[in-house]
């Protein structure tokens, strides 16, 4: 179970990893233009690392970027085995079509026999995992406890604001009912300032959007990019609201702003969910970005908006029509392959060529479908299509087996096809690079191979044995061995 619960984290940590890069490049893009539309994008960085059911969109960035789909519709980069022995496999997205019938039955990482859970790599780096996961959740209450110590006596001031003696610098502290502790020693002048900056941190839920933050980087803090992605949200966050304040007060504050930011400085190097403090991050970043600060023009604004719509959209999304992919043991090739071929049986209603290229084919037929790599001169795979999809055969009259394979080979699609009902009802996706198939609903290929652009064809005889592939001159015999 808990190494269970690891593979899925590790899963969505990958992915979130892809889209706190694609937030960082945008990022520097949005240098110029009002923090907050940075500080927006980490919200899609937040979903990606806490929430493990995604949107489906045909936008996503992941489906360019060709991220394995699990048969459950997730995205999974890594893939624990059916028997649960922890053992992890990683889906290769490199070809091999020169395998075997035998390389493609031997037992892989997926296909190892279950033991002992107890001895797997993956259960103690299960356990690692949630050690560290602990032990940061038990530092963050500590720091909390001891803080909160220091608040008692503290003086009301007006509402939720109250003044405390022996803390160093303004912060918010509370989720329902935020309460904004300033020091004593500050001016009236400089409580103006400090109150509206920590009421707008409250008007926009900062305080608890810093909290779900803390608590991202607590399952994930295995992973740099989300240490990273958090340091540089809370720059965003608090130079967004700096920028805010400007904006409200409408007059040049920024000298006295910025030597306020000075003085509150907290140069704080220890990560934690609460309080928000008023000195948090790279005090000179912000007086930087203080000191620049003026109002955006509105094609700046207009601008801005679309960037960050469109990345949302593209980054929020798991891929709408991907084809699922899967590495488990339970979906190993050889458990649909022909046991036996049968070079007696007859061909007379025909074999056809699905896939051409200069080194391999695939062909079908009632016989089955069948990989065959030209140089060799042999079968790489052979499908049965009773396993496949409880269907004999390629479509003769009004129902059959009906086979699709993408243009450079590495797909194919092969589906119980009613042709006067237009219905497909079993699907079974193969992976040629991997030799692993799935079940899903039939979806059609974006590029399909065309038959009518292929040089060579299917002789088929009148047996299995006689089977030819012919092209220009040369002939093949497929099943001669």
């Amino acid at each position: 179970m808990m190494h269970t619960i690891f593979i899925s984290v590790l899963n969505m940590s990958i992915t979130a990893s892809i889209v706190i890069i694609a937030v960082l490049l945008a990022r520097l893009l949005l240098k110029n233009v009002p923090k907050i539309f940075s500080y927006v994008l980490w919200a899609v960085v937040l979903f990606r690392l806490l929430c493990p059911i995604s949107l489906k969109s045909d936008l996503s960035l992941m489906g360019v970027l060709k991220a394995p789909v699990s048969n459950s519709g997730r995205i999974e980069f890594v893939a624990l085995d059916s028997n649960n022995t922890g053992t992890p496999s990683v889906i290769i997205a490199s070809p091999d079509l020169n395998q075997t019938p035998e390389q493609a039955a031997k037992p892989s990482l997926d296909d190892a026999p279950a033991g002992n859970t107890f001895t797997s790599p993956v259960f103690w780096l299960s356990i690692l995992w949630l050690c560290g996961a602990t032990a940061m959740l038990i530092f963050n209450i500590v720091q909390f406890l001891q803080l909160r110590s220091k608040l008692i006596g503290a003086i009301p001031l007006d509402k939720n604001i109250y003044i405390a003696d022996h803390i160093s610098t303004p912060f918010v502290m509370g989720l329902l009912r935020p309460r904004i502790y300033l020091p004593s020693s500050l001016s009236d002048t400089e409580q103006a300032y400090i109150i509206l900056h920590e009421k707008h941190h409250i008007r926009r839920g900062d305080n608890i959007i810093k909290l779900f933050a803390f608590a991202a980087v607590c399952v994930h803090w295995f992973n740099p990019l989300v240490w990273i992605a958090f340091i540089l949200a809370g720059k965003d966050m608090e130079m967004s609201c700096d920028e805010a304040v400007m904006k409200q007060i409408g007059k040049d504050i920024r000298a006295d702003y910025s030597s306020l930011l000075l003085q509150f400085s907290t140069d704080k190097k220890i990560i934690i969910g609460s309080p928000l403090a008023f000195g948090e991050g790279d005090t000179k970043e912000r007086i930087k970005n203080i000191m620049k600060y003026k109002k955006p023009t509105f094609i700046i604004i207009i601008l801005a908006l679309i960037l960050c719509m469109g990345l949302t959209a593209c980054l929020s999304a798991d891929p709408k029509s991907a084809i699922p992919r899967s590495a488990s043991a339970q979906s190993n090739l050889p458990e649909i392959a022909i046991d036996k071929i049968d070079l007696n049986a007859s061909t007379n209603v025909g074999v056809e060529l699905a896939y051409e290229s200069d080194d391999f084919i695939i062909f079908y037929g009632s016989i089955g479908l069948f990989g065959y790599d030209l140089n060799k001169k042999e079968i790489t795979f052979a499908v049965d299509f009773t396993k496949a999809v409880g269907i004999e055969g390629s479509i003769q009259g009004s129902r059959g087996t009906s086979v699709d394979v993408s243009a450079d080979g590495k797909t194919v699609i092969i589906s119980d096809y009613d042709v006067e009902q237009n219905l497909r009802h079993k699907t079974c996706y193969i992976d040629i690079p991997t030799l692993t198939y799935t079940t899903a609903d039939y979806k059609p290929l974006d590029n399909a191979f065309e038959r009518e652009s292929a040089k060579g064809y299917i002789y088929p005889g009148v047996k299995a044995e006689h089977v030819k592939y012919i092209r220009d001159s040369k002939e093949w015999v497929v099943f001669e061995h």
